[in-house]
C-alpha cells in the first residue's frame, strides 16, 4: 500500500527529471497530423455517430494542439514533452516483448526503480490509455444523453487529442533512443544528426498529400486488448526505423524518390488506422462503461 508521501516523493522526483531534460521533437508536423487525422475520419464505419463524422475540421485542428502547448510555457513544455515517445530500447529488446505498466503511476516508480528518467524513457503509451479512456467515458455519458451538445463537444476534444498521440505512434523516430540520430553508449550523436526534422518536416509537407494514402487506411475493427495493441502499433513502427535512416543517409529525404514517398505514406496510414480503430473501439464499448456520480 503507498503512503501519501512515497507517493510525493515519486511525483517531486518526476518534476525534478522532467526540468532537467532537453528533449522536444515534433512529430509530422502540423499537415501531417492534419492528414493522419482526416483519413482516420474518412473509414469509420455508417454506425460511428453523424455528429463525429461531421466534425473532421475541429479534429484536425485540435490533432495539432499538442505540439502547440509546448510554445505556451516552460513548464508545460516540460510536463507535455515525455508524452509524445518512448524509448523503446531502454525498456525492451524487442518491441512485440514490451511491457506496459499498469498505468502511469506504476511506469513512473518502475522506471526510477530502474534507475532511469522518466523523461528520458518518454510517457507515450499512457497518455494514449488515458486519453482512449476518456473518449470512451464521454461516449458512454453520450448514449445516455444523446441530445447533449456539450457533450458531443466534450467527444470531439478527446477525439482530436487522441489522434496526435496516434499519429506520434505512427512515426518510427518517436520510439528510440535514436530520435534525432544514431547515439552511442553515453546517448551523443554520432550519426544522421537532424534526421527527425529532414523525415517528417519539409519532406511531409512537399511531397505527401492527404490523398496519396488515402486507400493505404484499414477500416477500423474493435480491438480486444489495448496494451496489445498499442504494443503491435509500436512495433510496427520501429520496425521501419533502420530504413528511415538508410533513405536519410542516401538523401532521400532532401532529393526525394519513390521509396521514401511509399515508406512515408506507409508510416502515416498506420497512424491513421491505428486512430480510426482507438475511435471505433472507444464508440462500441461505450456501452459497457458503468458510469457514476
Amino acid at each position: 500500500m503507498r503512503s501519501s508521501s512515497r507517493l510525493f516523493g515519486i511525483v517531486a522526483l518526476s518534476a525534478l527529471a522532467l526540468c532537467g531534460f532537453p528533449r522536444d521533437s515534433h512529430a509530422w508536423w502540423e499537415k501531417g497530423h492534419r492528414m493522419i487525422t482526416a483519413n482516420a475520419v474518412s473509414v469509420l464505419p455508417a454506425d460511428m455517430p453523424a455528429f463525429f463524422k461531421d466534425a473532421s475540421d475541429a479534429l484536425m485542428r485540435l490533432s495539432v494542439q499538442p505540439d502547440t502547448w509546448k510554445g505556451y510555457g516552460q513548464e508545460l513544455r516540460r510536463a507535455e514533452t515525455p508524452e509524445h515517445y518512448l524509448d523503446l530500447e531502454k525498456l525492451t529488446d524487442h518491441p512485440l516483448k514490451l511491457g506496459i505498466f499498469l498505468d502511469r503511476n506504476a511506469a513512473l516508480e518502475a522506471i526510477f526503480k530502474m534507475g532511469d528518467n522518466p523523461a528520458g524513457v518518454g510517457m507515450l503509451p499512457y497518455r494514449l490509455i488515458e486519453d482512449y479512456q476518456r473518449l470512451r467515458g464521454a461516449f458512454a455519458q453520450h448514449r445516455q444523453h444523446p441530445n447533449d451538445f456539450s457533450i458531443r463537444q466534450e467527444i470531439v476534444v478527446y477525439a482530436g487529442l487522441l489522434a496526435h498521440y496516434a499519429g506520434d505512434t505512427a512515426q518510427p523516430l518517436h520510439l528510440t533512443i535514436h530520435f534525432n540520430g544514431r547515439v552511442d553508449g553515453q546517448g551523443n550523436v554520432i550519426k544522421a544528426k537532424g534526421i527527425h526534422e529532414r523525415f517528417e518536416g519539409p519532406f511531409v509537407d512537399k511531397n505527401i498529400e492527404v490523398a496519396d494514402f488515402r486507400t493505404l487506411v484499414k477500416p477500423p475493427v474493435v480491438f480486444d486488448d489495448l496494451y496489445q495493441m498499442i504494443r503491435t502499433a509500436f512495433a510496427e513502427s520501429f520496425t521501419e526505423l533502420d530504413a528511415v535512416y538508410r533513405l536519410d543517409e542516401a538523401g532521400k529525404f532532401e532529393t526525394p524518390d519513390e521509396e521514401a514517398k511509399t515508406l512515408t505514406r506507409k508510416r502515416l496510414a498506420h497512424g491513421s488506422s491505428f486512430l480510426a480503430m482507438l475511435w471505433y473501439t472507444a464508440w462500441k464499448t461505450s456501452a459497457e462503461v458503468k458510469l457514476s456520480r
